[in-house]
């Protein structure tokens, strides 16, 4: 966000609260959006191609709001963090402690084996390695996520047992799950969650009774957009490189849309950056853009690729 966005605002405790502010009312847009759509679309009458247009448009906001909360950077204080981080991660099917686990080894072992879906293995026939990175990009991967709650809230420790372990990163991320989801306060949440995201679901099957394909419709939008969102800055790149990850220019209203993770390789090298800093570090520390947003998300189209650690 370019400075001139946020006029007056030099005291930096000052500009913490005010961001702070921001983003609780970025979170209530997003709740807005869900309710609207899965709940209130069909009452107001709005279009079906609006209904699906909206869903595509809000997923990128949501999952960045519960991006921010997985960080710490959504409120001042770690429970109010959480709790907002839960609220928002309802709206997509996530159960934040599941997302959130995920994504922090996403950062600890960055490109590891299980985190190259466009990897084309050695042996491996061209469709053998599309037939499953296609229905990862196109879906997949948030259908997977949503799944993985009930599984590791009702039978962790089996969860983990069919938990394919590859390599080392494999075996630190099954020790550090264990931990993890063994503890029953955070099982208990990931109950609730699921409690919370049937309640939401329930909610859209009433609501789109009546045209239950415009429901699956949204649906599919939305789990494609996030999918697609999901490995777009580290599509092709290095395969041993920790901060791996491409920094994509993009116009300013998508950069609002996104809250800056188009900075995404940036965000690795210093995940302790919130939203709003992203861009004002990016230009104080003189780095160049590796590609334009837009292309970034169509390469992945391509499909599998063979990667190298020099890639």
């Amino acid at each position: 966000m370019a400075r001139a966005s946020l006029p007056g605002i030099g005291n930096k405790e000052f500009r913490l609260f005010f961001m702070s502010v921001c983003n609780v009312l970025l979170v209530c847009l997003g709740l807005s959006l869900a309710l609207v759509l899965f709940g209130l679309a069909p009452a107001l009458g709005l279009p079906s191609s609006l209904c699906i247009f909206l869903a595509a448009l809000a997923a990128p906001l949501q999952w960045a709001l519960v991006h921010e909360s997985i960080h710490n950077h959504l409120a001042p204080t770690p429970v109010a963090n959480r709790r907002l981080g839960r609220l928002i991660g309802w709206t997509l099917g996530y159960s934040w402690d599941v997302v959130r686990f995920g994504h922090l080894m996403h950062h600890r072992f960055n490109r590891h084996e299980l985190d190259r879906p466009e990897q084309w293995k050695e042996g491996q026939s061209w469709l053998g390695a599309a037939g499953p990175y296609y229905l990862q990009l196109l879906g997949g991967h948030a259908m997977l996520s949503v799944a993985a709650a009930p599984i590791l809230a009702l039978a962790p420790r089996l969860a983990l047992r069919m938990t394919p372990q590859v390599g080392e990163a494999g075996r630190r991320m099954k020790i550090a799950a264990s931990g993890y989801f063994i503890r029953p306060v955070r099982r208990r949440r990931i109950l609730a969650d699921l409690a919370m995201i049937f309640a939401l679901a329930a909610l859209a099957l009433w609501a789109w009774r009546i045209h239950p394909l415009i429901l699956l419709a949204i649906l599919v939008a939305r789990f494609a957009i996030l999918s697609l969102l999901d490995n777009m800055a580290h599509y092709a790149t290095a395969v041993d490189g920790s901060f791996a990850g491409q920094n994509m220019s993009a116009p300013r209203l998508l950069r609002w849309l996104l809250l800056n993770q188009n900075f995404h390789g940036l965000h690795h090298r210093n995940p302790a950056l919130r939203w709003f800093e992203l861009a004002d570090d990016f230009r104080a520390g003189g780095e160049s853009y590796s590609c334009e947003w837009l292309a970034a998300l169509l390469a992945q189209l391509k499909g599998p690729t063979e990667l190298s650690p020099e890639n």
